[in-house]
Protein backbone atom coordinates (compact mmCIF):
# COMPACT_ATOMS: atom_id res chain seq x y z
CA UNK A 1 0.00 0.00 0.00
CA UNK A 2 2.78 2.44 0.83
CA UNK A 3 5.71 2.88 -1.47
CA UNK A 4 9.23 3.82 -0.63
CA UNK A 5 10.76 6.98 -1.96
CA UNK A 6 14.31 8.15 -2.20
CA UNK A 7 15.45 11.65 -1.35
CA UNK A 8 15.65 12.32 -5.10
CA UNK A 9 12.03 11.29 -5.63
CA UNK A 10 9.63 14.11 -6.39
CA UNK A 11 5.88 13.54 -6.22
CA UNK A 12 4.17 13.71 -9.57
CA UNK A 13 0.50 13.87 -10.52
CA UNK A 14 0.17 10.10 -10.94
CA UNK A 15 1.80 9.31 -7.60
CA UNK A 16 -0.28 11.90 -5.77
CA UNK A 17 -3.51 10.67 -7.38
CA UNK A 18 -2.67 7.11 -6.35
CA UNK A 19 -1.86 8.28 -2.82
CA UNK A 20 -5.17 10.17 -2.53
CA UNK A 21 -7.12 7.23 -3.92
CA UNK A 22 -5.51 4.93 -1.34
CA UNK A 23 -5.73 7.27 1.62
CA UNK A 24 -9.31 8.57 1.37
CA UNK A 25 -10.96 5.33 2.58
CA UNK A 26 -8.33 4.93 5.31
CA UNK A 27 -8.85 8.48 6.55
CA UNK A 28 -12.62 8.00 6.45
CA UNK A 29 -12.33 4.94 8.69
CA UNK A 30 -9.99 6.77 11.07
CA UNK A 31 -12.41 9.69 11.42
CA UNK A 32 -15.30 7.30 12.05
CA UNK A 33 -13.19 5.55 14.69
CA UNK A 34 -12.49 8.87 16.41
CA UNK A 35 -16.18 9.77 16.38
CA UNK A 36 -17.03 6.40 17.91
CA UNK A 37 -14.29 6.75 20.54
CA UNK A 38 -15.51 10.21 21.53
CA UNK A 39 -19.06 8.86 21.87
CA UNK A 40 -17.89 6.01 24.10
CA UNK A 41 -15.72 8.36 26.15
CA UNK A 42 -18.54 10.73 26.97
CA UNK A 43 -20.55 10.25 30.15
CA UNK A 44 -23.97 8.75 29.37
CA UNK A 45 -25.76 12.02 30.08
CA UNK A 46 -23.65 13.79 27.43
CA UNK A 47 -23.86 11.14 24.69
CA UNK A 48 -25.52 12.99 21.83
CA UNK A 49 -24.61 13.77 18.25
CA UNK A 50 -24.38 17.45 19.14
CA UNK A 51 -21.91 16.79 21.96
CA UNK A 52 -19.77 14.53 19.77
CA UNK A 53 -19.76 17.20 17.06
CA UNK A 54 -18.73 19.83 19.61
CA UNK A 55 -15.82 17.67 20.80
CA UNK A 56 -14.69 16.80 17.25
CA UNK A 57 -14.69 20.47 16.28
CA UNK A 58 -12.81 21.39 19.46
CA UNK A 59 -10.13 18.76 18.80
CA UNK A 60 -9.76 19.69 15.12
CA UNK A 61 -9.54 23.39 15.94
CA UNK A 62 -6.78 22.67 18.46
CA UNK A 63 -4.93 20.40 16.03
CA UNK A 64 -5.01 23.05 13.30
CA UNK A 65 -3.78 25.71 15.72
CA UNK A 66 -0.92 23.40 16.71
CA UNK A 67 -0.10 22.82 13.04
CA UNK A 68 0.11 26.57 12.44
CA UNK A 69 2.34 26.98 15.49
CA UNK A 70 4.59 24.13 14.32
CA UNK A 71 4.90 25.60 10.84
CA UNK A 72 5.95 28.91 12.36
CA UNK A 73 8.36 27.25 14.79
CA UNK A 74 10.08 25.30 12.01
CA UNK A 75 10.19 28.23 9.59
CA UNK A 76 7.71 26.96 7.01
CA UNK A 77 5.40 29.36 5.20
CA UNK A 78 1.83 29.22 6.43
CA UNK A 79 0.26 30.03 3.10
CA UNK A 80 -0.51 27.02 0.90
CA UNK A 81 1.60 26.35 -2.12
CA UNK A 82 -0.30 26.49 -5.37
CA UNK A 83 2.33 24.99 -7.62
CA UNK A 84 0.32 21.84 -8.29
CA UNK A 85 -2.83 21.48 -10.35
CA UNK A 86 -5.03 20.04 -7.58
Amino acid sequence: MFGTFSADDHPNEEKMAQYRHTMVPILDQQVRGVVSSIWMGLPPDRQSVEEVEREVRRLVKRALADLRDDLTAFGFPQTPRHDNKN
